[in-house]
């Protein structure tokens, strides 16, 4: 069994706006002076976060006593709750989801980016992003609040990050990385919140909840991260048993027993040096379950190489997003004029998003060069 440390004992906040740095000025105090100060202060920034919220009038303010009367889950689980969306699972079933923007300081902009993306195309989607540091977490109550914006802003000041703009592969992005799956358990197991995550490099061409909609309740559904389009591949499970090689910057997952287990092992990989959350998973979905793929299997796929299940593995049900549908960069800026082009009309014309991952040169230039910026003046929405 996993043995993690759940992140209910260490208290991240929703909208939180208090730390350890701001509680060392005042050691020099009396002890019961300090403890009367803490309070006010941790009353008073709690109701100052929640005055920025510009939806407060409408769903009305979380009385900040439930943390102390009920625990600390039950208050997250409050918090969250006018960013959740419902899902009809059919037979009476309803699901419930929240989608999750991972973003530090300097990944902001592409958050906003993003934002801008879910407005254009008339999602109702209302996201938590999910705020790294601190600096994150004051610029993004500010631009809610200048912008007139719904969104959520989760913060764990006990996990490690750092506020500057990070390459995939660096040291400290993989420090980051690393500690997804005790928030992922924090989100599936204690509050039963199934997540859809979303990396903020992504621009949407219609609603992210069609990923959840049409998943045919499959436990995971996720995009690839192949070297190129299947058909182009000569082997497009990579040498992989049950599943292709997997992305984690866009992915939905249900609420279960079977999700729940995928974090644990993770976490316990994790504490074993494995490097990042992407290979960790994909490992997981290969070698700790009896994965079988949900369809439709995007075209140029084919059946897993080796379908026979292991009687002491568990089922998961996985079903894999359309390579063009919802496109990486590895695949997207050498092809995004020819090839690219021309299976989105073999797919009937639909594009569901623009994964700006596997990008070599200057990401933030090439997103406006490419009309992937929907960000003007004062990084206010153009559309």
């Amino acid at each position: 069994m996993a043995t993690y440390r759940p992140l209910a004992n260490r208290r991240p906040s929703v909208e939180a706006a208090y730390t350890k740095h701001e509680q060392s000025r005042l050691r020099w105090l009396p002890r019961y002076l300090r403890l009367v100060i803490v309070a006010v202060l941790l009353v008073s920034t709690s109701l100052l976060t929640y005055c920025l919220r510009p939806d407060i009038r409408v769903q009305g303010t979380i009385d900040i006593r439930m943390a102390a009367e009920h625990g600390y889950i039950t208050t997250l689980r409050q918090q969250l709750q006018p960013y959740i969306w419902t899902n009809d699972a059919g037979n009476g079933t309803l699901e419930e989801f929240v989608m999750i923007i991972p973003a530090n300081k300097g990944m902001l902009s592409m958050a906003y980016n993003l934002l801008c993306s879910l407005r254009r195309v008339g999602s109702d989607a209302v996201p938590v992003i999910w705020a790294l540091d601190m600096e994150a977490v004051r610029d993004l109550a500010s631009y809610r609040q200048r912008h007139s914006l719904r969104f959520g802003i989760y913060h764990d000041p006990n996990l490690f990050s750092v506020s500057s703009f990070e390459a995939g592969g660096s040291d400290n992005y993989w420090r980051m990385m690393s500690q997804r799956p005790n928030f992922f358990l924090t989100m599936l197991r204690d509050t039963k919140l199934g997540v859809l995550f979303v990396d903020a490099d992504i621009v949407f061409y219609s609603d992210p909840w069609d990923i959840v909609r049409k998943s045919r309740g499959a436990d995971v559904v996720i995009t690839t991260d192949a070297r190129d389009f299947y058909d182009l591949l000569e082997d497009p499970y990579e040498g992989q048993p049950r599943v292709p090689r997997i992305c984690a910057g866009l992915f939905g997952v249900r609420a279960n027993q079977q999700t729940v287990r995928i974090y644990e092992i993770m976490a316990e990989q994790m504490k074993a040096g494995a490097s990042n959350d992407q290979y960790a998973l994909d490992w997981i979905l290969n070698y700790s379950f009896n994965s079988v793929l949900v369809p439709p299997i995007p075209a140029g796929l084919g059946l897993p190489p080796d379908p026979n299940h292991d009687p002491s593995l568990p089922s998961l049900s996985v079903q894999l997003l359309s390579q063009t549908t919802y496109i990486n960069g590895a695949l997207y800026v050498p092809h995004r004029e020819t090839e690219y082009e021309r299976r989105v009309q073999m797919d009937g014309g639909r594009r569901g998003a623009i994964h700006g991952n596997w990008w070599w040169t200057d990401k933030f230039s090439d997103f406006r060069n490419y009309g992937l910026w929907l960000l003007g003046e004062s990084e206010k929405c153009l559309h």
